[in-house]
């Protein structure tokens, strides 16, 4: 029995989603992190949202242990899209050490959200080589 538990367990963890989710417990603690953070703004009934998650998904696997890749709904977590003035969903607001540094608004492509990602390290990597 322990054995299943084990194994039932693991294959949790494997499977479990590269996105994070963000309530108002864990927001600022993630957004904080000393990697990059991609927020992706969303709501279940925002069909664009809805086209966007397999690919934002399967980016945040690509970057893993690069870029930390977290998503917000915005109908649980109202006061955290006021704050950061959310008025279009999708929207995903890049992070640094806590600091908005970008956004992007609409249904953006795996192309266009790896060459995103990509410049988001170049980026970093220049100013850490300063």
């Amino acid at each position: 029995m322990k054995r299943l538990i084990l194994i039932l367990f693991s294959l949790t963890i494997l499977n479990a989603g590269s996105v994070k989710p963000l309530t108002n417990k864990n927001f600022n603690s993630v957004i904080n992190s000393n990697k990059p953070v991609l927020v992706k703004f969303w709501a279940s009934w925002c069909r664009p949202c809805q086209i966007l998650e397999p690919r934002f998904e399967d980016v945040a696997k690509e970057y893993k242990g690069k870029i930390i890749f977290a998503k917000v709904n915005v109908d649980a977590n109202v006061d955290i899209a006021n704050r950061y003035y959310i008025r279009q969903l999708p929207t995903i607001v890049l992070f640094y050490k806590g600091q908005e540094i970008d956004r992007l608004t609409g249904l953006p492509d795996r192309v266009y959200l790896r060459e995103w990602a990509n410049k988001i390290l170049d980026y970093l990597k220049k100013q850490r080589a300063n």
